[in-house]
């Protein structure tokens, strides 16, 4: 009997140990992403033309492969191993960056019709940036 019981504790601590257990990669997900888009959006708007874009561009290509993969193994995560709160802060964070990056269009509308090379380069910057979260 104390071996059954001891048995069950010990289970029931692995499965409760894995609560949450994707927090902390959830929360460092968050901000590398944070940190990123806010960095883009600042290299786009302290030089709007091309070269500035092209900046912004050789940031987000450094980093977004390892974001991606971050992203892929975080956004399966289920309830019984991430905390609701942080679960919010995710998907907040996932929709503030890409709202923020997605932006820059908006902001530079006016040069984005009349210079094509800055209207390309701007699109792929955001497209880029959108394919982290499959948007």
């Amino acid at each position: 009997m104390r071996k059954t019981l001891f048995g069950l504790v010990l289970v029931w601590s692995f499965v409760f140990a894995g609560c949450g257990s994707k927090d902390a990669e959830i929360n460092s997900f968050i901000s590398d992403s944070d940190k990123l888009a806010s960095e883009i959006v600042q290299k786009v708007k302290a030089n709007p033309t091309a070269t500035g874009v092209d900046e912004a561009q050789k940031l987000l290509d450094s980093k977004k492969a390892d974001l991606r993969k971050q992203y892929d193994n975080l956004k399966t995560a289920r309830g019984y191993q991430v905390k609701e709160e942080t679960m919010r802060k995710f998907t907040d964070s996932v929709f503030k960056n890409a709202e923020a990056v997605n932006n820059l269009k908006l902001d530079f509308l006016e040069k984005t019709l009349n210079d094509k090379k800055f209207s390309e380069k701007i699109d792929k910057l955001v497209d880029d940036f959108n394919a982290i979260y499959e948007v």
